[in-house]
């Protein structure tokens, strides 16, 4: 048998896209992340043992999946230039449109470069930081369902 060819994920630019349910277009924020990726947590395994001889039962649960972003605070509010701090602020609770493209920023999804699509919960981000330091930001942005793995 030979061996599959390994085309591995280099991160250098991305297309980060999101959009909130009353929002005429998405926005792209991939210039205030330095990290953007989409998180699997596999689903815990439960075991029971009953008392008979083959009573031994375990069940795995259902992977999360989250949207990590790490990036730099910008609370811009100007329409059409939020920054994403204050945009994932003011849309917090909201169910918000993704997408992430880890191929680079102007790559069209294609069967070799796909690019993820699916729906997070928005949340606000801390505000402020130390002395002499851009202000950085983590969220976990948890997705409402599998997102897509998608190639057109």
């Amino acid at each position: 048998m030979a061996a599959i060819p390994s085309v591995p994920l280099f991160m250098r630019d991305v297309k980060l896209t999101l959009k909130a349910a009353g929002d005429a277009t998405a926005l792209e924020f991939q210039c205030h992340v330095s990290e953007a990726r989409l998180q699997v947590t596999p689903g815990d395994t439960v075991s029971v043992q009953t008392l008979c001889a083959s009573g031994s039962f375990s069940s795995t649960g259902k992977p999360s999946y989250a949207l990590i972003l790490n990036g730099y605070q910008d609370w811009d509010t100007t329409s059409n230039s939020e920054g994403l701090a204050e945009w994932l602020w003011k849309h917090e609770g909201e169910v918000c449109d993704f997408v992430l493209q880890a191929h680079g920023e102007a790559v069209a999804p294609s069967a070799t470069k796909p690019q993820m699509t699916g729906q997070v919960v928005a949340h606000g981000v801390d505000y402020g930081g130390a002395i002499n330091e851009y202000a950085p930001f983590s969220a976990e942005l948890a997705c409402t369902a599998k997102p897509a793995l998608a190639t057109a």
